[in-house]
């Protein structure tokens, strides 16, 4: 399994760095365009900050944390696990597992689940972050578990998407997927819909499997591979696919922005080429597309509406959505919030430490940011909406809680 594990592992760093230089979007070698003028429409303050660990250290991981109650739980590559009071960051407990975490954590107030990259899962104890159980996996998981009241289910590098049984991480049922020569690093969350886990592949597909037998229900293309060189077909569904209204959503690299509904049936698709998932609010969703540019589509019938450029070139990740606003992170360490109604740049405030931000006077930001290259201040991990503010989790291992509000 090892072998195997190394050369999946060595196919999806090549497909990234690869796309990445076609991107132009590597911090190394980024000149970081203008900021344009943002309408400064809106307070956005950090309520509390907290260094959880080294951070991501290159590697690209999606950490997200997670908010049960009043309760934050996140982990940091390195295997360290926190539990913080939402409103204050306070600490409530911290474990450190043996091994590095590969997928950010999920669960609720009965069990923390988390993956790590030695190819396991682990049950956590939200009281204390006791360890409950282990089970193996056939290979890493870059994506959250996904779970229900008997069952997790977690989709592995190696294509293959696992039923565990909560309650002692036995295997139920394993699904194995075809997997193309390149794929993006990271793969799309499973989701549970009724009877049914829906998950994106890295053939472009969207699979629908029986929740309790783990055979295909369904499956919708996303992307067809077409092109000279294996990365020109590149299909890859790297973001979540996302439920709102009783429908799916999902979009796939080099592939459309499709709607389906929970049977499977495709309901309308545009053209959408994007790494993460979609943001839904307000009756439209939200798609980053490869270009660095922010597009909006009505959720009824797929039709474009605003189109937000001014971002372009600074490295900036998928949107999410927080009450009328769309919320995304640069490489350079800047939050910023746009209107979900018009596209127009709301407001925007810096996030990376302020010690390390050296101003060189008459000088341009990427100058100003020669000395921090080495640096990642962006946030790879989603940001999380709760009912005190947006929790971020930066590349450089920051968590911190920033409150947003419209200006009297």
């Amino acid at each position: 399994m090892s072998n195997q594990l190394g050369f999946r592992r060595l196919v999806k760093v090549v497909a990234i760095l690869a796309s990445s230089m076609v991107l132009g979007c590597t911090s190394s070698a980024i000149n970081y365009l203008p900021l344009e003028k943002a309408d400064n429409s809106l307070d956005l303050d950090i309520e509390w900050r907290r260094v959880i660990g080294s951070g991501n250290q290159g590697k690209y991981l999606q950490l997200t944390p997670l908010v049960v109650s009043d309760q934050v739980y996140v982990a940091d590559p390195s295997g360290r696990v926190e539990a913080l009071e939402l409103a204050k960051g306070k600490p409530s407990w911290a474990t450190k597992l043996d091994i590095g975490v590969s997928a950010g954590i999920t669960g609720d107030e009965d069990q923390l689940f988390i993956a790590t990259n030695n190819g396991q899962v682990h049950a956590l104890n939200p009281v204390d972050g006791e360890v409950l159980w282990s089970a193996n996996l056939t290979s890493e998981a870059l994506a959250p578990v996904a779970f229900d009241q008997q069952r997790l289910f977690v989709h592995t590098v190696d294509g293959r998407i696992t039923a565990l049984e909560r309650a002692d991480g036995k295997q139920a049922w394993s699904y194995q997927s075809t997997l193309p020569v390149l794929t993006v690093r990271g793969v799309s969350q499973p989701l549970v819909v009724g009877p049914l886990v829906v998950v994106g592949l890295a053939t472009g597909k969207v699979i629908g499997l029986d929740k309790a037998l783990g055979v295909p229900r369904w499956n919708a293309r996303l992307g067809v591979p077409d092109g000279r060189s294996e990365l020109e077909r590149l299909v890859d569904i790297d973001g979540s696919v996302v439920l709102a209204d009783n429908q799916l959503f999902a979009s796939a690299y080099n592939g459309n922005l499709v709607a389906m509904e929970p049977t499977g049936k495709v309901l309308w698709e545009e053209a959408g080429s994007a790494h993460g998932k979609p943001a839904v609010g307000l009756g439209s969703l939200y798609l980053t597309l490869d270009d660095g540019s922010i597009q909006s589509f009505d959720a009824i019938n797929g039709a474009k509406s605003w189109r937000q450029a001014g971002l372009q070139g600074r490295g900036i990740g998928a949107v999410t959505a927080y009450n009328s606003l769309l919320l995304t992170v640069d490489q350079t360490g800047y939050l910023h919030a746009i209107n979900q109604i018009d596209g127009a740049l709301a407001g925007r405030t810096l996030i990376r430490p302020k010690p390390l931000h050296r101003s060189f006077p008459h000088q341009g930001e990427a100058t100003n940011w020669r000395a921090m290259r080495d640096q990642d201040f962006a946030a790879d991990s989603p940001i999380v909406a709760t009912n005190a503010g947006v929790l971020l989790f930066t590349n450089n291992g920051e968590l911190m809680l920033v409150d947003i509000q419209v200006k009297d």
